[in-house]
Formats: structure tokens, C-alpha cells, sequence
């Protein structure tokens, strides 16, 4: 296709895309996490996709309902809402972190390690510039073997909400990145 062609209807190309994508056997949440990027570049929201018939139709955070929002104002959440807005794990995988959770990737990035994240894999997760000051704290006050979260983290939270919101903030901070 010319870019000229995908200029004057990305959404018809993206879904296009996303659809081969799916023929080939990946799954939805891989589908997903390929287009999400696209979309932000183009400046296009994902709402704008069709995903009929996908896990992501299903599956909703707590967002707005009372219980959540009472959650997030808790003072005793407040560091797990703060490191998720910086960070945006999972919350099992949040509740296994230690102090040594927080590494240099191969190109002298800080991230934090997930071990045995969604599926068992691990990964590193990046952490933007402005955040490794704070991300660090979390950290440094706690040994090499001992839990970052040590007490349960709260059920309410929405966890998947607040992951979210980093991801688009994250796709936002690539897109200048780029654009630049």
C-alpha cells in the first residue's frame, strides 16, 4: 500500500491489519498490543477498531464504579496508586516484586523486572526519565529478597485501570519521542 492510500484512511488499513493479524493465528491480546501503538502514532482511537468478538469486549476494569474511585483515595493506596502510574503492572505481578526488581536494561534504561508476569514470561518495563527518581525509592528502602508490597494489595483498586492510563501516557511520550 502507498502511504499516500493509508494517509487518507488509516482506520481502513489498521483494521485491515489487525484483521490479518488474526488469520495468522495471533491472539487478540497481541493483536491488540501491535495496533495500540499505530493507532496512538496516527493520532486514532482504538475505539475507532473493530474488535468485535474479542476478549478486550468483555473484559472491563472497575473504572468508575463507587467502590473503585473510594479505592483509589485511600492513604493507605497511595503508594501502590502512585508506583502503577509510573510503572502499570500486573497486580500479581506488582505483589512478587523485590528489591532487586529494579535493573538497567542492555541499553542503560532503568525498568523494572516482572518475573513470571502473564503466561510465566518475564519482562522489563521501562521506566520513563522523569519517574526513575521516585520508582527508585520504592526500592531503596527495601533488601535484595524482601517484597516491595509486602500486605495485600487492595481488591478495589483498579489495578487494570491505572495500567491503562500508563500505557496511553506511555504512548503519548513515544509519540513526541518520534515526532521530534
Amino acid at each position: 500500500y502507498s502511504n499516500k492510500a493509508v494517509a487518507k484512511n488509516p482506520l481502513f488499513y489498521v483494521q485491515e491489519w489487525r484483521d490479518y493479524l488474526l488469520q495468522t493465528g495471533y491472539s487478540t491480546g497481541t493483536v491488540h498490543t501491535y495496533i495500540a501503538g499505530v493507532c496512538c502514532g496516527l493520532g486514532m482511537p482504538m475505539s475507532g477498531i473493530i474488535r468485535a468478538g474479542t476478549s478486550a469486549d468483555k473484559r472491563k476494569s472497575l473504572g468508575a464504579c463507587a467502590r473503585a474511585q473510594r479505592a483509589l483515595l485511600r492513604p493507605q493506596n497511595a503508594d501502590i496508586v502512585a508506583f502503577q502510574a509510573m510503572v502499570g503492572g500486573r497486580r500479581a505481578a506488582l505483589q512478587r516484586l523485590t528489591g532487586a526488581d529494579f535493573v538497567l536494561d542492555e541499553s542503560g534504561q532503568w525498568c523494572v523486572r516482572f518475573v513470571h508476569d502473564k503466561g510465566g514470561k518475564s519482562q522489563l518495563q521501562r521506566i520513563a526519565p522523569e519517574d526513575v527518581d521516585k520508582i527508585s525509592t520504592y526500592f531503596d528502602s527495601v533488601a535484595l529478597d524482601e517484597l516491595v508490597f509486602p500486605r495485600q494489595i487492595d481488591r478495589n483498586l483498579d489495578l487494570h485501570g491505572l495500567r491503562a492510563k500508563h500505557a496511553r501516557r506511555e504512548y503519548a511520550r513515544y509519540v513526541k519521542i518520534c515526532s521530534t
